[in-house]
């Protein structure tokens, strides 16, 4: 008969568990387009900020969440900007970030998450499509 030690034993009875609630380290791409909505412009602050309604498939398609933008700008075109995405019923993605607003498409950092996307990382690729249309792609790690 073989003889099992106390941790061999508790490791076997755990890896189930374990890999059950470790959440999965694959990449995972999203892509949606942004229906932009109330642009508020601030020539005091320099500050702009604006929501949107996030479609699968233009401006038309069916609603699968929300997102909050707000710049402030810090130069010329430049603008550091923070923005919430959100996914119904899956969570939240930030974004944080410095970006050139003469630029039509453009890469800015994911900084984290919740729900489904908590601890996210990755970049947001944004390309204009016309004023209040835009394609966005969220390349999580």
């Amino acid at each position: 008969m073989r003889k099992y030690t106390l941790g061999t034993l508790l490791a076997a009875a755990l890896l189930p568990v374990l890999l059950l609630v470790t959440p999965a380290s694959a990449a995972e791409t999203l892509t949606v387009y942004d229906h932009q909505s109330h642009f508020r412009f601030d020539s005091g602050t320099q500050t702009f900020s604006f929501n949107g309604t996030l479609h699968t498939d233009s401006r038309f398609g069916p609603v699968v969440g929300h997102a909050h933008v707000s710049c402030t700008f810090t130069s010329g075109h430049q603008a550091t900007c923070t923005a919430t995405a959100t996914f119904d019923g899956r969570g939240q993605i930030f974004v944080m970030g410095s970006i050139n607003t003469n630029k039509n498409h453009f890469f800015i950092p994911i900084t984290g998450g919740n729900g489904d996307f908590t601890g996210a990382t990755g970049q947001l690729e944004r390309t204009g499509i016309n004023e209040t249309n835009e394609l966005l792609v969220f390349h999580l790690k």
